[in-house]
């Protein structure tokens, strides 16, 4: 029995003979973490020039990102993650970025009010 249990011990210490540690993380493991549009921000993006969807893909910019394409007035509105938005905002291409809300009329004079005279 104590042979079995010796002979098991320098197995189990052979099966680690390179020193790692097994519980200890990879560092070449690539991140496999997937970022959906859930996890970014939309955000209304202003060009200089109208551009393409399919040349945005070289910003880093796929399809799926894209939630609307405002053609005359050279804007889309795009799912950013913070650090997306980051390098989106050096591109030479962009004017502005902002985050996408809601837009509304601010209160004037009415026809029911003595100021629209």
């Amino acid at each position: 029995m104590k042979r079995l249990i010796l002979l098991l011990s320098i197995i189990l210490v052979g099966c680690n003979v390179n020193g790692d540690d097994p519980m200890k993380e990879d560092p070449e493991k690539q991140d496999n973490t997937v970022i959906t549009n859930e996890d970014r921000t939309l955000y209304i993006v202003s060009f200089k020039e109208y551009i393409e969807n399919e040349e945005l893909e070289a910003y880093g910019v796929n399809a799926e990102m894209i939630d609307g394409d405002m053609e005359n007035l050279k804007m889309k509105s795009i799912y950013l993650t913070d650090d997306e938005k980051s390098e989106f905002e050096k591109f030479e291409a962009v004017s502005f970025i902002e985050e996408n809300g809601e837009v509304g009329i601010p209160e004037g004079p009415s026809e029911k009010n003595d100021d629209a005279k």
